[in-house]
């Protein structure tokens, strides 16, 4: 509990609402919106990770968990915590299906931070690839979704390719 008198009291009122909810995840969304904005506004990135990973590991089942852990991701990120903000990112990827954020995939997002701070060309490699297949062309599901450029991509993944010293692959790219 941070911030304010009046915010401190508006975060125990919000803290009781989501134990109330249970399994409302749609209003329990609401309600964390909220309690992360407190948060955040109170630039205590630290307690908002905490809050984040606790309610995630509490509430496994919560189909919004992605985007909280995105957060989390976002919050290292911001504070140069690389390893951190990669394991976020990679968790989601690995453990969490896709989610649409304001027309933006969090998939998405997560392969874009992860193709920028991954130094290992092995990996940044397969990341690439998986962009490509999954972002490069309209879903049925999602046809909102934001579609990546691919001459960019292929071009990056062509460079990553030299770097591995794979040069037919580097130029089929």
């Amino acid at each position: 509990i941070i911030g304010t008198s009046e915010e401190r009291d508006q975060l125990r009122k919000l803290f009781t609402e989501i134990e109330i909810r249970e399994d409302d995840f749609e209003g329990t969304f609401t309600v964390m919106q909220q309690i992360i904005k407190i948060i955040h506004n109170a630039d205590e990135k630290e307690k908002l990770n905490l809050f984040l990973t606790a309610y995630v590991e509490n509430n496994p089942e919560d189909p919004f968990n992605a985007y909280y852990l995105l957060m989390v991701a976002e919050n290292y990120h911001e504070n140069g915590a690389y390893p951190f903000a990669t394991h976020y990112y990679e968790r989601i990827l690995k453990n969490y299906p896709d989610l649409l954020v304001q027309g933006l995939s969090i998939h998405n997002i997560c392969l874009k931070y992860l193709i920028q701070m991954i130094e290992e060309p092995e990996i940044r490699v397969n990341y690439y690839k998986e962009l490509m297949a999954r972002f490069s062309e309209p879903d049925d599901l999602y046809p909102e979704m934001d579609i990546i450029d691919k001459g960019p991509v292929y071009y990056y993944m062509a460079k990553t390719y030299e770097e591995l010293g794979e040069w037919e692959l580097a130029v089929q790219a």
